[in-house]
């Protein structure tokens, strides 16, 4: 690297730690105002959507953070240029991922709802699942 100054560790921890901490912050304020504006039972069928969808969402991911995480740690610094490809990688990777879930997602929310679930309300798999869908990045 040239005259840029490289975070270090603990900076990076620092700003890892602080994303998730305002990610989930986020995460239950939304959840608070949803049970607010949903009343009980329809928050019980959202969050039995919910939880449906961050399993598909998770099972999109397969592995590629933690295998991305290392492969980058071992390349960052010796070879830079070779760390920006693995990111960009991983990016256009994720990106597919995520059209692909949300595609594959919206066309199957009714199967999900009425077969699974048990759920006449397919509006509310499919806010499950954009709102899922927002934890792949």
């Amino acid at each position: 690297m040239t005259d840029q100054v490289k975070p270090t560790g603990l900076l990076s921890i620092a700003i890892l730690g602080s994303g998730n901490v305002v990610g989930t912050i986020i995460s239950a304020i939304a959840l608070i105002l949803f049970s607010r504006f949903m009343g009980p039972t329809e928050f019980g069928l959202f969050s039995a959507a919910f939880a449906a969808m961050q399993i598909v969402v998770r099972l999109s991911d397969m592995g590629t953070n933690m295998a991305a995480e290392r492969a980058i740690a071992r390349v960052y610094g010796r070879d830079d240029q070779l760390a920006d490809r693995l990111m960009r990688v991983v990016l256009y990777f994720k990106l597919a991922s995520f059209v692909l879930c949300l595609i594959i997602g919206w066309l199957l929310a009714p199967w999900i709802s009425v077969t699974l679930l048990h759920i006449d309300n397919v509006g509310l798999i499919r806010t499950a699942l954009l709102l899922s869908l927002g934890t792949i990045f």
